[in-house]
């Protein structure tokens, strides 16, 4: 709040009939009263003491008070009213729901020169009109600097608009020009490598030719150590070893078809007898793959059963030779 701030009031009592002019100036701890009436000025000069009062009989803080007070007087309340009587300033309070008024804020007042009042009223209102032009062509300025400021920033921003799309095409202009880049390599190394998969196919058909036959190729298959089959078995269940075990029953040795001692139940062997082999093919070192014998019955003629009564002594007409190193040979 400072000296210069200034407030005109006009109030009316119930009637309508009568008006009085306020001016009223406002200090940091009190404030100057003015009242013209009809034919009269009053003063009065209400201090920082006589604030204090009435706010301790309010039961209020002093700034609280001296608020509420400049508060009622500048702004219209329905529950608040005014009233010059007396040689005296009083601003009435009504409380919500009642029609009792309370005396809120009361001061005595002193009489004035009539024209000194009217001349000190017109001045102070010029003064607080020049300064309103003064403040009023202030935001003018304020507000046409503020006008071109927009203007100004609208430009820019365009212009922003402008390079941000200009930078945009560039940048999309150069991506679809790398992506057509990529998929032109792409499609040239897909098609080297399907010629170079078609040419090494075609070699590889060259170099093997179709006549060649899976029945000319001969798998040999390594007999299995005991350690394998050890091994193998140690990882069997038990169930799968007893699907293995072959149980094999004893018959007596009276049955009917009874073959000695040595042939056991097994019907008789047949033991062929040794074929011998030309020297001129044994000299050409040719190999003689092995032939199954066929049992045949003019085959089976040719060969003896194994009789356990047969007496060696007496086959004296057939010699039987036997070369080691043939053996040999055909094994």
């Amino acid at each position: 709040m400072t000296e210069n701030e200034m407030s005109f009031i006009k109030i009316c009592n119930e009637n309508g009939t009568k008006s009085d002019r306020i001016k009223i100036e406002w200090r940091q701890d009190g404030f100057n009263l003015f009242i013209i009436e009809q034919t009269r000025a009053w003063f009065s000069e209400v201090r920082n003491e006589h604030v204090k009062a009435l706010a301790s009989e309010h039961d209020l803080d002093k700034d609280l008070y001296y608020e509420n007070v400049k508060n009622y007087i500048c702004n219209n309340h329905t529950n608040v009213s005014i009233e010059v009587k007396d040689n005296e300033f009083v601003l009435y309070r009504q409380k919500p729901n009642h029609k009792l008024r309370l005396k809120y804020f009361v001061i005595k007042l002193a009489k004035m020169d009539y024209y000194k009042a009217i001349e000190s009223f017109l001045d102070d209102l010029n003064a607080k009109y020049i300064g309103a032009l003064h403040k009023l062509k202030v935001l003018q300025d304020e507000n046409e600097e503020i006008v071109k400021q927009k203007i100004l920033v609208e430009e820019h921003c365009s212009h922003f608009v402008e390079l941000k799309q200009k930078a945009d095409l560039e940048m999309y202009s150069a991506f679809a020009l790398t992506l057509n880049e990529k998929k032109q390599r792409i499609r040239f190394l897909t098609e080297l490598l399907e010629k170079y998969t078609n040419s090494k196919r075609d070699y590889v058909k060259t170099e093997c030719p179709s006549s060649s036959t899976k029945g000319n190729t001969i798998n040999y298959q390594e007999p299995r150590s005991d350690r394998e089959t050890n091994l193998s078995e140690g990882y069997n269940t038990d169930d799968e070893k007893m699907s293995k075990l072959k149980i094999v029953e004893a018959l007596p040795s009276t049955s009917k078809e009874d073959y000695g001692y040595l042939g056991g139940n097994s019907p008789p062997m047949f033991l062929p007898k040794r074929a011998k082999i030309d020297e001129s093919v044994a000299s050409s070192g040719m190999v003689i793959p092995a032939v199954c014998i066929k049992h045949d019955k003019q085959i089976e003629n040719s060969y003896k059963h194994y009789d356990p009564q047969y007496d060696a002594d007496t086959d004296e007409d057939e010699a039987v030779e036997f070369n080691t190193q043939d053996f040999l040979d055909k094994m």
